[in-house]
């Protein structure tokens, strides 16, 4: 990597067969404070191309052996960014407007005078600062674009989600307000809840004001139970349902012998345990599996896991 030069200095590279007419180029250049190197055949100006990296280039067009044109075509090959001012005779003018065509920044005649030479660096120079800060500007608004992009996206699928949850709330709103008995009312609420959640199975508990029990009351999926008959079990007041790892298994087993789980969330003290249990009871793979405290998050929503038909 060539070190970056001093504030206000530029890596200039100059070539040219006739070594005088190079002796002038660098004492100018160097002059007005930049870093200058020298090739005197085109072959070097090539190998010092790769290795000096320079914002600027002069090189006279006829030279033996690798010409200014090979010189230039190299130089906009490894980088596009730097300044190349062919330097040519009277004589060439033609081959100079040729080498405009090809990308040239510019290009003087010989004998050429101090004004004209230190124009035509400040020009390429600032030509250059200018270019970069433009690639660099067009950066940063594709960068800006594309989070703006995002946040639009991300703005538009929150408002699909909150248009979504409002208009199942209105219509589970209408089909409740449909019947007034309790009945009805639990048992859709039941049935609407297991297919919003792409659950197997729901059970609405309703709390006893006086034991402060919780007795199942409409149940959905659960096909041949009789909870009046003890079926399904009585929440108690602490609200624990399965206090022990054994009691959790049983429960399971008694309300669905023939369930097919795809994925598990445990919440508890005995998460890992009790996941344990499960994966090999259902057989489910580890990467389905997720242990969490009361208040956490699913991983995943249930509709990205693909193909789950049960969430316990």
């Amino acid at each position: 990597m060539v070190p970056s030069p001093d504030a206000g200095s530029a890596r200039i590279l100059v070539v040219d067969d006739e070594v005088e007419v190079a002796a002038v180029l660098e004492e100018l250049i160097a002059g007005l404070g930049h870093q200058v190197t020298v090739a005197h055949n085109g072959r070097d100006a090539v190998r010092l191309l790769a290795e000096l990296r320079p914002e600027m280039v002069f090189t006279d067009i006829n030279m033996p052996g690798t010409s200014g044109i090979e010189v230039l075509r190299v130089a906009k090959e490894l980088d596009p960014k730097p300044a190349v001012v062919v330097v040519t005779g009277h004589a060439s003018t033609a081959t100079a407007i040729d080498a405009l065509r090809q990308g040239a920044f510019d290009y003087i005649t010989k004998p050429f005078a101090f004004d004209q030479v230190e124009q035509i660096v400040e020009r390429g120079l600032a030509n250059r600062r200018l270019e970069e800060t433009n690639r660099r500007l067009v950066a940063e608004l594709s960068d800006k674009n594309a989070i703006l992009e995002r946040h639009e996206h991300e703005l538009r699928e929150r408002v699909r989600r909150a248009t979504t949850q409002l208009q199942r709330l209105y219509d589970l709103g209408r089909e409740i307000g449909y019947n007034l008995e309790l009945a009805p009312r639990l048992s859709m609420i039941c049935a609407r809840s297991a297919e919003l959640c792409h659950a197997q199975a729901a059970v609405v508990y309703l709390a006893n004001e006086e034991s402060g029990e919780c007795r199942a009351a409409a149940w959905h999926g659960i096909g041949g139970l009789e909870p009046d008959r003890g079926a399904l079990p009585v929440v108690p007041p602490d609200g624990v349902l399965a206090p022990t790892l054994a009691e959790h298994l049983r429960l399971i087993d008694q309300l669905y012998p023939q369930l097919r789980v795809d994925f598990v969330a445990v919440k508890g003290s005995f998460g890992p345990e009790l996941v344990e249990a499960l994966s090999r009871r259902f057989r489910i793979p580890k990467n389905h599996m997720f242990i969490g405290t009361p208040g956490d998050r699913f991983p995943h929503r249930i509709e990205d896991l693909g193909g789950v038909r049960v969430v316990l």
